[in-house]
């Protein structure tokens, strides 16, 4: 098992946010499949943040919708506008 880490790293960069530099967060783990857990997993996006969390989550959510044929402005949030009024008012 090895595990590296860029200590250097102030701001962790965003899941698709670009191409990767030299200076950029490097985390890995190598070892046999059967005897690796989630630990590994858990460290690296808590590390990431809420943010980097979200992003990727929505990434998975746009990728899966274009393989099902999807437009990606359906994704968009929808709104109806309408008024009501009272009679007399």
């Amino acid at each position: 098992l090895r595990v590296e880490m860029d200590q250097d790293v102030t701001e962790p960069r965003p899941l698709g946010s670009g191409p990767v530099e030299m200076d950029d967060f490097v985390m890995e783990r190598m070892g046999r499949l059967e005897d690796l857990d989630r630990s590994f997993d858990v460290a690296f996006w808590q590390r990431q943040g809420s943010n980097a969390i979200f992003a990727a989550a929505w990434e998975m959510v746009v990728e899966h919708w274009r393989m099902k044929g999807g437009d990606e402005s359906e994704l968009e949030l929808q709104r109806t506008v309408e008024c009501i009024r009272r009679p007399g008012s």
